[in-house]
């Protein structure tokens, strides 16, 4: 459970890059590729990977809707990691149990994954200014700094430039909010014409 950190060499054959020995953890993992050349980053591309133990086991005998608390986690996936299937919140920490395993890849029976003193909840996993549960109440990835991909972190929208995290064009006129600010436009104003 948890980030995890993966460094290796791939390879690149007829087109297509090549990794070996990668696995990735259940949740939202965040895979980043970087280009070197000469020992500098010359390009590089990130994805987010979605991974889920139910997703590969055999679901015949599984209730897919069975979920009594409401949490986006059903039975199965409850029993599986252990966490209460009649409440939300298994360890009343204030996040709920699907952020916590699926964002975070926290234990949803402990307030303090870590054990580092800090409540799960009080954690900035992302390290972008807003802790976990700020970060689950305004819907945003607790595990990414910048939800919507726009150049500007969840943070810095809610608290600097009143932009929505989970809009890449807040005001809906075609241009990224990171690109308005970069060129000094008003993400939250749409304007018919715009010179990058």
């Amino acid at each position: 459970k948890g980030i995890v950190i993966y460094e290796g060499i791939a390879n690149y054959d007829d087109g297509t890059w090549n990794f070996e020995d990668f696995s990735l953890r259940d949740g939202i993992n965040k895979l980043t590729l970087y280009a070197y050349n000469a020992n500098q980053v010359i390009d590089s591309l990130s994805v987010e990977i979605y991974s889920s133990a139910f997703i590969n086991s055999d679901k015949s005998s599984i209730d897919i809707d069975a979920d009594p608390d409401g949490d986006g986690l059903i039975d199965y996936l409850e029993q599986y990691y252990g966490s209460y299937p009649t409440d939300a919140d298994t360890d009343d920490d204030g996040l709920t149990d699907y952020t916590e395993i699926y964002y975070l890849g926290y234990d949803p029976r402990s307030v303090d994954t870590d054990k580092n003193g800090i409540h799960d909840a009080d954690e900035d996993a992302d390290s972008d200014g807003l802790n976990n549960l700020e970060e689950q109440e305004l819907g945003t990835n607790p595990a990414y700094y910048d939800t919507d991909h726009d150049s500007i972190s969840d943070y810095d929208e809610v608290t600097t430039y009143h932009t929505d995290p989970l809009k890449t064009d807040t005001d809906g006129d075609g241009v990224a909010d990171g690109i308005e600010i970069a060129n000094g436009s008003n993400p939250l104003i749409a304007e018919t014409s715009f010179i990058t």
